[in-house]
C-alpha cells in the first residue's frame, strides 16, 4: 500500500471515530468554527510574468455552533511568515455583519503576486481569523506557493452576466459560465477578480458537469489536496477523482465601496503534475465591466414669516434632495430639533409620515428618491417666548449608504418678536385728526355726541340743555338752525368744514340766532318772526 493510500485510509478512520463520538454540549454563548474555502497554489505565467494573473481570492468561513449572536464580527487576515513578492491587496480586515446561532458566513481577501520571476516556487504562510461576540477562532496556518502556470486552451470562459451598474449597500448575483476538458482535472479554481475595497464576497457556488457538485466555494478539490505545509505529502493527491467540463461560478455580493473596473475570470487547474490557465484571461467575452454608485441626500432649511410673533404660528420648509448617482433604496429619516421656545403643530409633505416626541420632530419616507429629486416637507410651529429673543432649528437627512455626510444638515436662524405692551385707557389719535383736536371715535365719556352713558341729562322738553331738541320740541322756536328746531343737514360740497373750523361756524351760527330773537322781543322786527310775535302779543291782550 502506498503512503498516500495508507494516509487516506487513516483519515477516514479518524473521521468515522468522530463520527461515532458524542456531541459536545453546545456553549450558551458565541462559538466560532473556521473553514478555508480556496486552493493554496497560486503563480504568475511560466513565459512571462507580465502576463496572465497575479491577483489570487484566498477566503474561508466561519460558522457559530453557539446558541447566541456574535455581533461586532470581523475577519483579519494574518501573515505568519515573510515575502515580499506576496502581500494583500486591499483591506487586510473586514467588518461582517451578524452572525446568528446556527448560522455561517465567508470572508474573501486578495492576494498579489509581485510581477517577478523572482517570486517563483516561493511561498508565504497566513491564517484568517474571526472575532465576533467575544469569541474568536482561526483557521490553520498554511501556505500561498508560487507555480509556474501554462497558458493552454483546455480552459475557457463562455461568459460573465451581472448588472453593470450597482448601489452603494445593496446585494447581486454575478454568474461566470465556463469549461475544461469534459472529463474535468484533480483540481480546478474558477474566481472572478473582484476588488474586495468595493465587493464584498458572501458566498460563492460552483456547479460542474464532472465531480461533486454543487459545493459552496470556488474550488473544487476531487483528489483530497494535502494543503499542510508541515506534512511529508503537501501539495499532492491523497486520493483519486476528477471535477470540471461544463461550470457555473456564481458570485453573490455587497456593495461596499464606490468605483469603477473591468473584472475577468481566471480558470486553472492541476492535471499531469503541472498547473494549467485559460488563455482568454483579461480578453473578450472574458470580461466585465462594472460600476457603483450610490445616492447622496442634501438638506436645506427656510422659514416664513421673516420674524415670528410670540403667540403666533409660524413654518419651516425642509427640502430633501439627491445629489447623488442613483436613487435611494432604504428609508430617509428627516429630523428636525426644534429650539426652546417653538411648540410643535404639524408636519407633511414629500411623501414624508410624520410624527413628534416633544420637541423633535421625525419624518420618514419609504418611497424612493430619484437622482435629482427633491421632496419638501413643512414643519408648523408655534411661538412661545417670554421677551423678543432669537433661536436657531437644527435639521438633519439620513439614508443608509450615503458616503458623504457632510451635507446632510442645516441650521434656520429665526427671530421670535413681542409686541409691546400698551397702557389701558390711553387714547389713540386717528391719522386723519387734526394735532390737538380730539377723535370723534374715540370721544372722552361724558362728552355731548360721544355715545357714551355718561351723556348730559335732558330737560322736559326732551332735549339737553344747551342743546338742541327735535321736531316740535314744547316751548322751543320751530326755527331751522335755532334751538329746539329741525336739526341742519350737514353742509358738504367746497364750502364744507370738518373738524374745529365746523364747529366754530356752528357756533357762530347759534349765537347770531340768538341775538336775532333778542331782537325781535325788544321790538326790531325781523322778516320772518314778526306776524308770529304780533299774535303772541294780541293773545296776552285778550286774556288780560
Amino acid at each position: 500500500m502506498t503512503r498516500a493510500a495508507i494516509r487516506a485510509a487513516g483519515v477516514a478512520l479518524t473521521a468515522a471515530l468522530l463520527a461515532g463520538a458524542p456531541a459536545a454540549p453546545a456553549d450558551a454563548a458565541v462559538s466560532l468554527t473556521t473553514k478555508l474555502l480556496t486552493w493554496g497554489v497560486i503563480g504568475l505565467d511560466s513565459n512571462n510574468v507580465n502576463t496572465g494573473p497575479a491577483l489570487f481570492p484566498v477566503g474561508a468561513r466561519v460558522c457559530n455552533t453557539g446558541s447566541t449572536a456574535a455581533t461586532g464580527l470581523t475577519a483579519r487576515f494574518v501573515w505568519d511568515s515573510s515575502n515580499p513578492y506576496l502581500n494583500v491587496s486591499g483591506p487586510a480586515s473586514l467588518p461582517l455583519p451578524t452572525l446568528a446561532a446556527g448560522a455561517c458566513r465567508d470572508a474573501y481577501f486578495n492576494v498579489a503576486v509581485t510581477r517577478t520571476s523572482a517570486a517563483y516556487l516561493t511561498a508565504r504562510r497566513f491564517h484568517i481569523t474571526f472575532s465576533g461576540g467575544g469569541a474568536t477562532r482561526s483557521t490553520p496556518v498554511r501556505e500561498l506557493y508560487v507555480e509556474k502556470l501554462i497558458s493552454q486552451n483546455r480552459n475557457e470562459v463562455l461568459g460573465i452576466s451581472g448588472p453593470a451598474t450597482m448601489v452603494l449597500g445593496e446585494s447581486y448575483a454575478i454568474t461566470v459560465s465556463s469549461e475544461t476538458a469534459p472529463g474535468g482535472y484533480e483540481q480546478v479554481e474558477t474566481f472572478l477578480t473582484l476588488p474586495t475595497s468595493i465587493f464584498r464576497i458572501d458566498s460563492v457556488t460552483s456547479t460542474a458537469s464532472a465531480g461533486a457538485s454543487p459545493v459552496s466555494q470556488p474550488y473544487l478539490d476531487a483528489c483530497n489536496w494535502e494543503d499542510d505545509p508541515t506534512d511529508p505529502d503537501y501539495r499532492d493527491c491523497l486520493g483519486t477523482g476528477k471535477a470540471g467540463g461544463a461550470m457555473t461560478t456564481t458570485y453573490r455580493v455587497t456593495v461596499v465601496g464606490l468605483g469603477s473596473g473591468t473584472s475577468t475570470t481566471l480558470v486553472y487547474d492541476f492535471s499531469g503534475s503541472s498547473y494549467h490557465y485559460n488563455t482568454d484571461y483579461g480578453d473578450a467575452p472574458n470580461l466585465y465591466t462594472w460600476q457603483t454608485v450610490a445616492p447622496d441626500l442634501t438638506v436645506t432649511k427656510a422659514h416664513a414669516p421673516a420674524e415670528f410673533a410670540d403667540g403666533g404660528t409660524g413654518t419651516f420648509t425642509l427640502t430633501v434632495r439627491n445629489e447623488g448617482a442613483a436613487a435611494t433604496t432604504e428609508p430617509i429619516t428627516l429630523v428636525d430639533t426644534l429650539p426652546a421656545g417653538l411648540t410643535y403643530v404639524s408636519a407633511s409633505g414629500g411623501r414624508f409620515t410624520c410624527s413628534a416626541a416633544g420637541r423633535v420632530v421625525t419624518c420618514v419616507r419609504s418611497a424612493a428618491l430619484a437622482p435629482g429629486a427633491a421632496a419638501v416637507v413643512t414643519v408648523t410651529v408655534r411661538a412661545d417666548v417670554a421677551a423678543t429673543t432669537t433661536v436657531t432649528n437644527v435639521v438633519t437627512v439620513a439614508t443608509p449608504n450615503d458616503p458623504d455626510l457632510t451635507d446632510n444638515r442645516d441650521t434656520d436662524t429665526v427671530r421670535v418678536v413681542v409686541p409691546p405692551a400698551t397702557t389701558p385707557g390711553t387714547p389713540t389719535t386717528d391719522p386723519g385728526t387734526a394735532p390737538g383736536t380730539a377723535d370723534p371715535d374715540t370721544t372722552a365719556p361724558g362728552t355731548p355726541g360721544s355715545g357714551d352713558s355718561g351723556a348730559l341729562p335732558r330737560t322736559p322738553g326732551g332735549a339737553a340743555p344747551g342743546t338742541a331738541a327735535g321736531p316740535g320740541a314744547p316751548g322751543a322756536p320751530n326755527i331751522p338752525g335755532a334751538p329746539g328746531g329741525p336739526a341742519q343737514p350737514l353742509p358738504t360740497g367746497p364750502l364744507a368744514k370738518t373738524g374745529a373750523e365746523s364747529g366754530s361756524a356752528l357756533r357762530l351760527a347759534f349765537w347770531l340766532v340768538v341775538a336775532g330773537v333778542l331782537l325781535v322781543e325788544l321790538g326790531v322786527p325781523g322778516p320772518r318772526l314778526v306776524p308770529e310775535l304780533a299774535r303772541r302779543r294780541a293773545t296776552r291782550r285778550r286774556t288780560r
